[in-house]
């Protein structure tokens, strides 16, 4: 059944974490005040017909304000399974399209294991219920402490995060882009006056290094199978570099035979 998502839901993450907003101001004269106070607030989740009762799921900060803000805007009959449903779904929409392209072939496994079926729709993602419980916090740029991960479902997991380091960077890009289009028209402006209406300042969004996002494995190993899972996520829109190297250092050891 389809659920009309509350307008922050259905917002874009990447926007809403990387907008130049101001962060909120504590008062200085409130001696009770900390440097994050929403985290104070913490709630499990209703998981019943998603994971099994040995897993629990607590959510803190903004993460739970949408949460309580989906529920709220719900029918009260609202089954816990349409509900994660419907949270997932607002990241979902904010997807790369390349992405959600080769998502369900990739997944194939962890749907098969959650006996659930693939979308019709190439373009539309299929999620297995721990992945539906993990990706709103995942996509939205929470805080996620996962303790619970098991050889079963680490694939799971991993990937999700594919899918978040992916669409992270791929959404970074194409907004550098943007705004250096941008950048180049206020400079090729011939009136002075209607360029300085418009601070091209407020467009440089790019540091001194062009990596986006920083990934810590503990072994070679896995971080060469993470590798192998971004290469097969972006299919045919993967460029590689220095392949043969990567193997050489961080791919299976070849064992001769003999």
């Amino acid at each position: 059944e389809h659920v009309d998502l509350p307008k922050g839901i259905a917002e874009d993450p990447y926007e809403a974490h990387f907008s130049k907003q101001p962060l909120p101001q504590l008062d200085s004269t409130d001696n009770t005040n900390n440097l994050m106070p929403h985290l104070a607030k913490s709630s499990k989740v209703n998981t019943s017909s998603l994971l099994s009762s040995s897993m629990q799921v607590h959510l803190s900060g903004p993460i739970l304000d949408s949460f309580e803000t989906l529920t709220g805007s719900l029918p009260d009959k609202t089954k816990p399974k349409q509900m994660w449903k419907a949270f997932a779904r607002g990241p979902q929409q904010h997807t790369r399209q390349v992405l959600s392209r080769n998502w369900n072939s990739v997944n194939r496994n962890a749907l098969k294991r959650s006996q659930r079926e693939r979308s019709e729709n190439e373009n539309d993602i299929s999620l297995s219920p721990l992945q539906q419980v993990l990706y709103p916090a995942i996509s939205n740029y929470a805080d996620v402490l996962i303790s619970m991960e098991s050889r079963q479902n680490r694939n799971e997991i991993n990937h999700l995060l594919t899918m978040h380091v992916l669409n992270h960077v791929l959404t970074s890009r194409s907004r550098v882009q943007k705004h250096n289009r941008r950048i180049k028209q206020l400079a090729e402006v011939e009136d002075d006056d209607a360029a300085d209406e418009e601070d091209d300042d407020q467009w440089r969004d790019q540091g001194y290094t062009r990596p986006k996002v920083l990934l810590l494995f503990p072994t070679r190993g896995t971080c060469w199978a993470f590798v192998q899972k971004m290469i097969e996520l972006l299919g045919d829109s993967a460029l590689l570099e220095m392949e043969d190297r990567f193997e050489a250092e961080y791919g299976p050891i070849k064992r001769e035979k003999g």
